[in-house]
């Protein structure tokens, strides 16, 4: 099949279930992320206004993260913790938005790629379920509180 759009079209002929459908995007990401074309982020009209955590957000949650575990990152990759700093304070270039990203999740050979590798899979799977929190003013907030139920799409546990 084609694209996810394509897929959600023939979702609606076939009369698939939404979980069905959702697995069959889900499918496609992962085969298209082995060929390193996934997308990132999908930019639109909108419609996740207050339903996913905000670019600012992430980089509360990255740098929280990242510092907690800064005695393990290598020197030459401290870089992402400025720059997960700088996406939290609405400050970062997209040069430094995207080296940040690819680097967390990319195949980085020294020590840090383990640590990265982590900080990706638990931010993943909290943003594909619904529980991605961030601290504000010393208390967590869930910043998906209102996503609906039928949004729930973790990946499968192996």
């Amino acid at each position: 099949m084609g694209s996810p759009g394509e897929m959600l079209a023939a979702r609606n002929e076939a009369m698939i279930s939404p979980q069905e459908a959702a697995q069959l995007v889900a499918d496609h990401i992962r085969t298209r992320s082995v060929l390193a074309q996934a997308p990132l982020f999908i930019m639109g009209s909108g419609v996740s206004a207050g339903r996913v955590p905000l670019l600012s957000e992430i980089g509360w949650w990255l740098k929280e993260q990242l510092e907690n575990r800064k005695r393990g990152i290598a020197e030459q990759d401290q870089f992402v913790i400025d720059y997960s700093l700088k996406l939290a304070s609405n400050k970062a270039s997209r040069r430094e938005v995207a080296q940040l990203f690819s680097t967390i999740q990319g195949e980085v050979p020294s020590r840090s790629g383990q640590i990265f590798n982590g900080i990706w899979r638990e931010f993943s799977e909290r943003l594909m379920n619904g529980s991605f929190t961030i601290r504000e003013n010393g208390k967590e907030k869930n910043s998906m509180a209102s996503v609906p139920r039928d949004w729930n799409l973790a990946w499968p546990t192996e």
